[in-house]
């Protein structure tokens, strides 16, 4: 009986790990809305899970990329192809700003509702179609005062007590265990109050606006950890954030709210801090001044939908950085090989033994 205990113990950790998991220094592109875009010359795209095709994950495969899928955990969207799996009693209090309403996640452990379903068929989906890993959204319910639905009738709610830090821990934890579970790398978006409880479950971070709501430190436990924070800014210059967030190892971008291909500027902090500015990849301020000149010249100012650059993406990318990022990938990938290799090593060593 031990014996066979300890081979389920060390199987379990030869078979950990599988997925993406990015260190600080990874470029990027996010792009939620329109055709996808892939000339972009990233390491890695978050693109939307339900939108893109398969071929078009493909593509970026071809290329090179790690893709990243994102799907709304958090939220009912009555356009997407599931909605009609969301049964009334899982549909808590209307998102503010938003055509959403929020979830009540407090029922994930509750085999009378379809909520862990619909989230498993959605992570299987993604390995389908080839995702890399997800970035789930809207899991941080516990700080927007959303409600558990005691009762639903139509558009008729019964309201009990708020989601609880529990709740949203509980569910989190879910999302990134079946993540994982299916070989798929997992990021937390926003969710600042419970990154110390779940740096561990997570292998990366996503976070909007740090910079302007003064709460970027709470992301260090990541880095720390060595794993990649990713981010946006939606207004403000990247003169006024790159140089702090560059310095904390942090991959941010400015883009517009919709979230469209363009615009988009990168901090770059892999390639040495200077932003990376329009259509154009550079790898110097002087090489991007002109083109951010219109979109940056007021720190206040921000982007909008209508807006739009106008030069074609072109492979101007500094050698030097494109080195760089190269050598990162694959030694991350050396790194994870050495890994896997070890503990192999380590399993034939118990089972000769025993």
């Amino acid at each position: 009986m031990k014996r066979k205990l300890l081979l389920l113990i060390l199987l379990e950790i030869f078979m950990a790990h599988t997925w993406w998991m990015p260190q600080p220094g990874v470029s990027w592109q996010w792009q939620l809305q329109g055709e996808v875009d892939t000339s972009f010359d990233v390491m890695m795209y978050d693109i939307d899970l339900f939108d893109v095709t398969a071929q078009t994950i493909a593509k970026l495969h071809d290329q090179g990329r790690i893709v990243i899928c994102y799907f709304s955990a958090g939220s009912f969207e009555d356009w997407r192809d599931d909605a009609d799996s969301f049964v009334d009693e899982l549909k808590s209090k209307k998102m503010d700003g938003w055509d959403e309403a929020w979830l009540d996640i407090s029922k994930v452990d509750n085999d009378i509702y379809p909520l862990a379903d619909i989230m498993k068929a959605r992570l299987d989906l993604a390995k389908d179609k080839g995702c890399d890993g997800v970035e789930p959204d809207n899991v941080d319910s516990h700080t927007n005062g959303v409600k558990v639905v005691l009762e639903a009738n139509g558009n008729e709610r019964t309201y009990g007590d708020d989601i609880t830090y529990e709740h949203q821990l509980t569910y989190n934890k879910f999302l990134a265990t079946e993540a994982h579970k299916r070989d798929l790398s997992i990021g937390l978006k926003n969710d600042l109050s419970q990154i110390e409880d779940l740096v561990d479950n997570f292998d990366w971070a996503l976070n909007e606006q740090c910079y302007q709501y003064e709460e970027c430190d709470l992301l260090d436990p990541f880095i720390d950890a060595g794993k990649a924070v990713f981010g946006v800014e939606y207004s403000k210059s990247t003169d006024t954030f790159c140089p702090e967030l560059n310095e904390k190892g942090f991959n941010w971008l400015k883009k517009a709210l919709a979230l469209k291909a363009t615009p988009y500027e990168s901090c770059t902090p892999d390639i040495g801090g200077e932003p990376q500015c329009g259509d154009n990849i550079c790898s110097t301020g002087e090489t991007c001044a002109q083109d951010c000149e219109s979109t940056s010249t007021d720190d206040n100012q921000e982007f909008t939908d209508d807006q739009s650059l106008s030069e074609e993406f072109t492979d101007t990318v500094d050698d030097e950085s494109i080195t760089s990022q190269e050598s990162s990938f694959e030694q991350e990938s050396i790194d994870n090989s050495s890994t896997v290799v070890g503990w192999l090593c380590l399993f034939i060593l118990v089972i000769s033994i025993i």
